[in-house]
This record gives C-alpha cells, structure tokens and sequence, in this order.
C-alpha cells in the first residue's frame, strides 16, 4: 500500500510514461492501470501537474503525439470507471484530461509563435542579404567612380605638365614643330578623354 506521497508521484509518473508511450493498452494493463490509480487517489492524493509535465515533455522527442496519446489513453480509462467506488479516480482523471489538452493548446500555440518567429527570421536574413549585396555593389560602383575621377585628374595634371614644358620654350622652335606639338598634345588629351569616357 503506497502511504507516502514521494511513493505515489513516483508511481503515478511510472503511469503516465506508460500511456504516453503505449497507444493501444489491453484490458488486462486497463484494469491494472485503474487498480494502481486506485491506490495512489486514497486518502485525498492531488497529483502534481508540473511533475506530470515534466515527465511528459522529457519523454520523447515528438511532444504533440505524446501529448495525444496521453490524452486519450486518459479518456479510455476514464470511460471504464463506472462503479461508485472509484468516483475519486474518475475525478482526478477527468481534471488529469483536462490539464493534458491545456497543454496541448499551449504546444500548438507556441509552435505556432516558433514558426512565426523563424518565417520573420528568415525574411529578415534575407532582406539583411540583399543589402548586404546592394552596398557591396555600391562600395564597388563608389570605388570604380573614384578611380575614374583620379584618371581624369591625373591625365589632365599630366597634360598640364607635359604640354607646359612643351610650349615653354615656344619662341625657340619652328612653326612645323609648334604645329606638330600643339597636334600631339591634342590627340593625347582626345585619346585619354575618348578612353575614359568610353570605360565609364
């Protein structure tokens, strides 16, 4: 005869692995179930529903199926109780029932925010890597416009130099070599600009 209460929680969480893990319980394991049950209820017993919880959650892998198969392992016992004798059991039974499709409500409502929270997750990985690729682009477009704006610079400042040294000495040289530089210089800031221009 179980007398204490560590004894019963003990036996009735034994209980409950078995119906969550059995569907289909013959008679003879119904009977022995109820007669268990029986023992644990006397004497005004009140079964712990964190314990039982907890059992519940760490028992298997697939928590909503062990929650179903509890709950209606639970309802056929309950319907086989009919003698005024065990009026107790099916009491504490029917309210068992009761606290296992609360948490079966709970487990589908947070499944139902965890997958909410990852399709959020993902389409905000998703947006942070198309703009992690559009400012990529844009450090790449930035970099390129830079690099053509310092060609431009350059060329012109060689230019400047060039043609400068060149027309320094103009009063010295004959008309043709004048011609002949000024032709040069022309078709060397042309070539540079059409370059440029064309890359852009």
């Amino acid at each position: 005869m179980l007398t204490n209460i560590k004894d019963k929680d003990k036996e009735l969480g034994n209980i409950v692995k078995q119906l969550c893990e059995k569907q289909d319980l013959n008679e003879s394991e119904k009977e022995e179930i109820v007669n268990k049950l029986e023992k644990i209820y006397e004497e005004k017993y009140r079964h712990k529903y964190s314990k039982i919880t907890t059992i519940i959650l760490n028992s298997t892998k697939d928590k909503e199926q062990t929650f179903m198969t509890l709950a209606q392992n639970i309802r056929i016992l309950e319907q086989i109780i009919k003698d005024e004798k065990n009026k107790e059991i099916k009491l504490n039974l029917e309210k068992f029932y009761d606290h296992i499709n609360l948490e079966c409500i709970r487990l589908q409502d947070s499944n139902d925010k965890i997958n909410r929270i990852k399709n959020v997750s993902k389409g905000l990985d998703r947006k942070y890597k198309e703009l992690k690729e559009n400012l990529n682009k844009q450090q790449t477009q930035y970099i390129t416009i830079l690099g053509i704006f310092a060609s431009i610079v350059l060329a012109f400042v060689g230019g400047l130099v060039f043609s400068t040294s060149a027309l320094s000495n103009i009063d010295k040289a004959s008309i043709y070599c004048l011609l002949f530089v000024v032709a040069f210089i022309a078709l060397f800031f042309g070539n540079i600009l059409y370059f440029l221009f064309d890359f852009l």
